[in-house]
């Protein structure tokens, strides 16, 4: 395969693994905190 024929859903979908296992973090850590889980999300786009 080369180059040009990348395909960039491949990209996609390893970008979106990666924003979910760092959503799963701290989910796991905050536990009942919902708000602090709720307040925190946006800062993956930062």
């Amino acid at each position: 395969m080369s180059a040009e024929g990348y395909n960039p859903v491949t990209a996609l979908y390893a970008e979106i693994t990666l924003i979910i296992v760092s959503l799963n973090q701290p989910v796991k850590s905050l536990g009942k905190r919902h708000k602090t889980a709720e307040n925190n999300t946006p800062n993956i786009f930062y």
